[in-house]
């Protein structure tokens, strides 16, 4: 009899316990949730507005790299020599 009531004594102590944890867990899902979704709000209206005063940046690097893209362009319609290998097939034997 005294190991049933231990046994038993211990899986009631668990399942307090376990009822206890998830209690506190489904308790605390909420604030966290709506934590959650304030910091992503803050973050995204942040990035939009710093965003908004790179606007004006962007149109000098836009035209930074337009200007660096005809230089390039110049570069590779240089005219050389092609020189021109015409490949013979061997057959495998």
């Amino acid at each position: 009899m005294n190991s049933t009531f231990r046994s038993v004594i211990f899986t009631l102590i668990g399942l307090a316990i376990f009822f206890a944890i998830s209690w506190l867990f489904i308790s605390i899902v909420p604030y966290l949730l709506v934590g959650g979704l304030i910091i992503y709000i803050i973050v995204k209206f942040r990035n939009h507005f710093n965003n908004k005063n790179n606007n004006s940046n962007n149109y000098n690097r836009n035209e930074d790299i337009h200007e660096s893209s005809h230089v390039q362009a110049d570069y590779y319609n240089e005219n050389e020599k092609v020189i021109d290998v015409d490949y013979k097939e061997m057959d495998e034997n």
